[in-house]
């Protein structure tokens, strides 16, 4: 004999727990979103943007190790991200499809096996993506894009990433519940 009452509780549990998920899965891309669009905002009301993180970096470093999302997606974050910040389009998508590649093959040697290595991982994912950067804005806009800006956001990512990780993993940990 089986209990119907218990089915149906079966039932709606994996249906709620699906809802739950969804819910969860929503709030970590409107997170990401608004880590994207903060510093724009900032900048539009004035604040330097030497000094903001590259927020987006840690949400493709994150993404490529602790949230494997499609390609495209990492491609279409890029575009925003180049419309955004008013760079051609396909520089950091570009930037981000190579940065997140690289870090899937290295997936296994990257894996929070502590804070420590997840934390050099991130610098030298950082100091990458810098220096690429670095180059093609000095082949795009042709002249020296000034050094100290660019050392000065890497520090201010390095020091944020660890508060992206938190907020990022947290969402998703709720979404297991």
């Amino acid at each position: 004999v089986v209990n119907m009452s218990t089915c149906g509780d079966a039932g709606i549990n994996k249906r709620s727990s699906m809802i739950r998920k969804f819910v969860f899965i929503a709030l970590f891309y409107f997170a990401v979103l608004m880590l994207t669009v903060f510093p724009v905002a900032l900048i539009r009301l004035g604040i330097n943007a030497d000094i903001l993180p590259a927020f987006e970096v840690g949400i493709v470093y994150f993404s490529a190790l602790y949230f494997p999302v499609p390609i495209w997606q990492i491609f279409l974050y890029g575009i925003l991200t180049c419309e955004l910040y008013g760079l051609p389009i396909g520089v950091d998508s570009a930037l981000f499809i190579i940065i997140y590649v690289a870090l899937k093959r290295m997936h296994s040697l990257l894996i929070s096996r502590s804070p420590v290595s997840d934390m050099i991982g991130f610098v030298g994912t950082v100091i990458l993506f810098m220096f690429l950067k670095y180059l093609i804005m000095v082949y795009y806009f042709a002249y020296l894009v000034d050094v100290i800006k660019i050392v000065l956001q890497s520090f201010t990512t390095i020091l944020f990433y660890p508060a992206i990780y938190y907020l990022l993993t947290k969402i998703l940990n709720r979404s297991e519940c």
